[in-house]
Parts: structure tokens; sequence; C-alpha cells
């Protein structure tokens, strides 16, 4: 995720520990896929008060780690910080957003006497769940194996502008994006902009898959709908000494 979005052109940093931050400081970091070897320069610290605060921090560890990340995180957290949990199963901020008095509840299990919860507050949160499958193959190497599905959205399901501007830097950054639309919208009126949002998607040359969906919501919620877009792969947007060398052979 870090090397996407640098590669789109934003300012990223990662806090890393040992051979890992050696390998990106001496080298960058690497990220093998189908499509050959990219390698991104970023900022590399394992202390992030060195990184300070952030518009964004990306959360994308696994859940055994969640722990660590909380009792390290304050340094990069401001005001208007947004934390983005890109973490599948059950999070700890679950309820937060819902309905009546299922937004008091609490998820002991994943956040025992809640100390999660209190370094990164269920408010500052944006919900991510990643469908792809990408591994660290040695220090300072990540390999891209396939998929690049993100799912992100609030955690109440509203709309709001910090959702807008993540999504729109990860699908500037490539990453194919389903964003909710808000809770209770009446059907017609949420098929009638899915349509139109569609149609206006579909016209872009960049574009290869649309799908727009509608229905029934979770918890309370009447009808909402979801809208999954699939850019073309960044060797087929722009030509590439490897794109045109495949075009000789």
């Amino acid at each position: 995720m870090a090397a996407w979005l640098v590669r789109s052109g934003h300012d990223v940093g990662v806090v890393a520990r040992g051979r890992h931050l050696e390998a990106i400081r001496a080298g960058g970091l690497r990220v093998k896929s189908r499509d050959g070897v990219e390698t991104f320069k970023l900022r590399a610290e394992s202390d992030p008060a060195k990184l300070g605060p952030q518009d964004y921090v990306l959360v994308v560890v696994k859940a055994q780690s969640l722990t660590e990340v909380a009792e390290g995180i304050g340094p990069l957290l401001g005001k208007d910080t947004s934390i983005v949990t890109a973490m599948n199963g059950v999070p700890w901020w679950f309820f937060h957003g819902l309905p009546g008095t299922m937004a008091q509840a609490s998820l002991s299990a994943v956040d025992p006497g809640g100390e999660i919860s209190k370094a990164i507050p269920p408010s500052s949160v944006l919900g991510c769940v990643v469908h792809a499958s990408c591994a660290m193959s040695e220090p300072g190497w990540a390999v891209h194996k396939n998929g690049n599905g993100l799912i992100i959205g609030e955690p109440g399901g509203q709309s709001s502008q910090r959702l807008e501007t993540i999504v729109s830097a990860f699908r500037a950054a490539e990453f194919e994006v389903t964003v909710e639309a808000p809770q209770g919208t009446a059907f017609d009126s949420i098929n009638q902009v899915m349509r139109s949002i569609e149609e206006d998607l579909r016209a872009l040359p960049e574009v290869r898959m649309v799908l727009a969906e509608v229905g029934g919501g979770f918890i309370g919620s009447v009808n909402n709908g979801d809208i999954h877009v699939a850019i073309s792969p960044h060797d087929v947007r722009y030509l590439s000494f490897s794109r045109l060398w495949k075009g000789l052979l």
C-alpha cells in the first residue's frame, strides 16, 4: 500500500524495525509483481515520533501486533488524523456508529480493558478490508501475488470528506475500491445515483470494469449501495520499457 501510494505522488513514511528498516533505508522498498520489480524511495523510521503527526495513518499489521501498535501510535496522531485499519477480522470498533444502545457495546475479547480504544479512538477510524495476496519475502522486499481490492468506509456507514479524500488517493494509487453509500437511503434514489455514477465511470478510458449494487444493509439500515471500480493496470495505461519490449516479442 505504501509503495503504490508513493508511485501516485503521495508523501509516505513507514514505521519499520530491524532488518526491514535497514533494507528500506539502504535500497528503498522493492515490490515484485507479475509486471516485474519496482523500487520506491520513502522515509522509514523505527520511532514514530520522528515522523510526527500525519493526515492519515494506515495500520496494516496482524491482529496479534495491534497492542504494540496502539502503544506507539500516539506521536503519529494529530487533532484531525484519520486512522485506516486495513486489517481483516472483527475490529475493536465494530459497534461504533451503529444505532441505539449498540453503539456503546464493546468487544472485550478483541480489546481487553479498552486499551486499544483509548489509544486508537473509534471516532478516528476508517475501516478497511484488504482483498490482496502479498507477503514480505525478505527484508525490504514485498511480493504482490494477486488482487488489489479494498473495501473502505466509515464505521457507521455514513459519507464524509475524510472518506472521499482517502478513497481518491487509493484509486489514484491503482487500488480497486468499494465504498458504501449512507445507510437508510431510499432504494429508488440510491439506484438512480448508482446508475448515473456507473455511466460516468464507464466513459473513462482508464476504467476497465464497474460493478454497481443496491440492496439491504446491516443492522438497522434500510437500503444502501456500493460501487466497485477497477482501473486498467499501470503498464496498460502508461508506456514503459517493459511494455514496449513485450509488444516487440
